[in-house]
């Protein structure tokens, strides 16, 4: 007799068959957090006490169940890969060496010690880590065998010095420390026997420099360096005077007040600070006796003032400089009845320069600044345009826009001449048979209106629309389908109303027309120098707008209304008003290109004429860039400097 098995037998069963032999069910996720929320953790602490946690509870859990979590433990390893490498990054730029373009060896070194030794991931992946941190310890060390290269070939010793001192900072070891510290105590060494011996050259200076640059932070040495210094420059300025290079000696002067520690230097020369002084200021008394001299004099004091001011030296009254202002004085009043206004105005800057309260200076300076400003801006006239429309003449139009636009827009570079005050030059120029009045005008703007007009079309066209018209009432159609049923449907179904009314639809035609116009404005013109008749721009332009619009027929038909609609669209006047401002507008861009930065136009111009060895033509442009310069309120003292300094120069005697 076959034996009965239970139903709860029968579950266990099947439900063993389906753990051998079915599909494995899926286990619910260990981390909750998300593949988005995992990638979005910036801080690796974080990441790494996450993986932690879900590493261990991944112990012995097969891949297959958690299939989802080792993806994420997968995914946090890559995540803090990726946040070191770039925690690395921002540390390497901010400890990249200034002039080596490189990473510290002690550095890298005690880096790669620290990451090899914490691996907070399975090393595969911990490795690109490792590699970028290898790749730039390659680097410098490919660096530093170039330094020690170079190093062994050195044979100055202020250049080795500085390689050992490099090396220390790229190496970081001690032993570089106290190669630099051997290299260095042999240069102090070097300096103090060459300052007792009284060797103040050049080769001593070097040295000097290296120990300042290295040993800046031992301020008795630097204090004793800068000492040595300023023997050094003393020595070399007064061997200058003695060799009578009065020029060369104030460049080291200059060369020495340039240095960023100058005012240490400046207090260890104070013994011969007056000395140095008084030598130019002899110099000058001697030369001023001779009148001839006058631009060497005035250039021997300029330097003696230079020197008391660099050394903080008093400068002597302004009486003590009278004879060279009375020369000066004499040498402007001369140059003034040859019409050299612009040598003029830099001899009286000249004098300002050391009697600035001199009786008459200042009146002087005001004249001629005001003589100089007036050939200096270009003076410009406009004349009206010709114009072949009687009706429509734009000419008048166009330069009057042109005119205020260039008024508006380089004030300062060009002086507008009204075209009534240009056209009673010429007729006088006409009575008179004289053309110098023409040089009231130095550029004129003229040209023509070529084309000025409006053509207008209009194309005619049909507009078919269906629309509603009213409504109309019909049979309803439920109240047929109601009728036609039989009375006991009937009498189930409330009952429609027999009619309804619809919207009426029917087929109009509405007259619809285009109306388009083109305005059309072409000019030519020229900018002209007036007492030539040379063209120096000519250029021609032409623009046209395009306007369009409709209008429609009224239509009424039942309730539906379309009022009669007009085209709007400007007028033929106004239509040209405006492409005549827009022409003179794209005229007066074109000539502003032209005219503007008159000063800076100078400024080349004397530049050029300085290489040509042009020396009167360089000081007529100085002058008229500084007078536009000082027009437009920009700095202009070093361009005062030079012109008083050249134009003194210029006409007092021949440049070498």
């Amino acid at each position: 007799m076959p034996t009965k098995i239970s139903s709860s037998c029968l579950a266990f069963f099947f439900l063993l068959l389906s753990g051998c032999g079915g599909a494995p069910t899926k286990s619910e996720p260990l981390l909750s957090s998300s593949t988005a929320q995992i990638q979005s953790l910036q801080n690796i602490d974080e990441l790494i006490a996450m993986r932690g946690q879900l590493a261990g509870q991944l112990q012995g859990k097969p891949s297959e169940r958690y299939a989802e979590d080792y993806a994420k433990l997968a995914l946090i390893d890559a995540q803090i890969v990726k946040l070191k490498k770039s925690e690395l990054s921002s540390d390497f730029a901010a400890k990249r060496l200034d002039g080596e373009a490189v990473l510290p060896l002690s550095y890298l070194e005690a880096e790669l010690t620290r990451l090899k030794a914490q691996t907070p991931i399975p090393a595969d992946k911990w490795q690109p880590v490792i590699s970028l941190v290898e790749a730039e310890a390659i680097k410098t060390g490919r660096h530093i065998e170039q330094l020690e290269a170079l190093l062994r070939d050195e044979k100055e010793p202020q250049q080795q010095v500085l390689l050992a001192s490099r090396l220390h900072k790229v190496t970081g070891y001690d032993e570089w420390q106290q190669k630099k510290q051997q290299l260095l105590d042999s240069l102090i060494a070097d300096v103090r026997f060459a300052s007792e011996q009284g060797r103040f050259d050049s080769n001593t200076l070097a040295k000097v420099e290296i120990i300042k640059r290295v040993r800046g932070d031992d301020a008795a040495l630097l204090d004793e360096m800068i000492g040595v210094d300023a023997k050094i420059y003393a020595k070399q300025f007064f061997d200058k005077l003695a060799e009578g290079e009065a020029d060369q000696a104030y460049e080291i002067l200059q060369g020495m007040a340039a240095q960023p520690d100058f005012p240490l230097i400046k207090d260890k020369l104070a013994a011969t600070s007056q000395k140095m002084a008084d030598y130019f200021s002899a110099l000058a008394d001697e030369s001023i006796k001779d009148k001839s001299k006058l631009g060497q004099s005035y250039r021997w004091y300029s330097q003696a003032r230079g020197v008391r001011s660099m050394l903080e030296v008093s400068l002597p009254p302004a009486s003590a400089y009278e004879p060279l202002c009375a020369q000066l004085w004499e040498k402007q009043l001369s140059l003034a009845k040859q019409g050299e206004s612009e040598a003029v105005l830099a001899h009286l800057y000249a004098i300002q320069e050391f009697q600035p309260s001199r009786p008459g200076l200042r009146k002087a300076i005001v004249e001629q600044e005001a003589a100089v400003r007036d050939t200096a801006v270009l003076r410009l006239s406009t004349t009206d345009f010709q114009s072949p429309y009687k009706d429509q003449d734009y000419g008048d139009v166009i330069s009057s826009f042109i005119t205020q636009y260039l008024f508006e827009h380089v004030p300062y570079d060009v002086r507008i001449v009204e075209r009534e005050q240009y056209a009673a030059i010429l007729r006088e120029r006409d009575i008179s048979g004289e053309t110098s009045n023409l040089s009231s005008v130095n550029l004129l703007v003229s040209g023509s209106v070529l084309e000025s007009k409006v053509d207008s079309s209009e194309a005619n066209n049909k507009k078919m629309m269906r629309v509603e018209v009213g409504s109309e009432t019909i049979p309803n159609p439920s109240y047929i389908s109601w009728l036609e049923m039989s009375s006991r449907e009937r009498k189930k179904v409330d009952k429609p109303s027999e009619t309804i009314d619809v919207s009426k639809y029917e087929n109009i035609s509405v007259g619809v027309t285009r109306h388009r116009k083109v305005g059309i404005f072409s000019v030519s013109y020229r900018l002209v120098e007036a007492a030539s008749g040379k063209v120096i721009f000519p250029d021609s332009i032409t623009i046209n707008s395009e306007y369009q619009d409709d209008s429609s027929e009224g239509v009424e038909m039942g309730e539906f209304v379309i009022p009669f609609k007009l085209a709007d669209l400007p007028s033929d006047v106004e239509i040209l008003d405006a492409l005549a401002r827009q022409v003179a507008g794209d005229i007066g861009a074109k000539l502003v290109e032209r005219l503007k930065d008159q000063d800076l136009k100078y400024l080349a111009l004397a530049d050029a004429a300085e290489t040509q060895n042009d020396c009167a033509g360089e000081v007529q442009n100085l002058a008229k860039a500084l007078m536009i310069k000082r027009l437009k309120e920009r700095e202009s003292t070093v361009l005062v400097e030079r012109l008083r300094d050249r134009g003194v120069a210029c006409y007092n005697y021949a440049l070498h």
